[in-house]
C-alpha cells in the first residue's frame, strides 16, 4: 500500500481529499461536542483546532483555484498564508 504524502493534500484525488477533510471535520466537531458535554481533553482539542484553522482553509483554496504540483515546502506555505488571510 502506498502511503501518500499529507503535504501535497492539494494534488490528491477529489475524493481521497474529500475524506481527510471531512474526517479532520468530524474530529474537531467530536472534540467540541466532548468539551460540551463536560469532557475536557484541553491540550488535544487546542493543538486539533489550531492545526485545522491553520492548514485546512488554505488547503481548500489550493485546490479550488487548481494550484497543483508545487511540491511539499510551498503547499505548506501557500496553505498557512491562505489560512491566515482567509480567517
Amino acid at each position: 500500500m502506498l502511503i501518500k504524502n499529507p503535504f501535497t493534500l492539494n494534488d490528491w484525488n477529489i475524493k481521497e481529499f474529500l475524506m481527510v477533510i471531512l474526517s479532520i471535520q468530524m474530529m474537531v466537531f467530536g472534540l467540541l461536542g466532548l468539551d460540551f458535554i463536560g469532557v475536557h481533553i484541553p491540550l488535544l482539542r487546542q493543538i486539533i483546532i489550531f492545526l485545522y484553522l491553520i492548514f485546512v482553509p488554505g488547503i481548500v483554496i489550493l485546490r479550488a483555484l487548481k494550484i497543483h504540483r508545487i511540491g511539499s515546502i510551498e503547499t505548506i506555505l501557500y496553505s498557512l498564508g491562505l489560512s491566515l488571510s482567509c480567517l
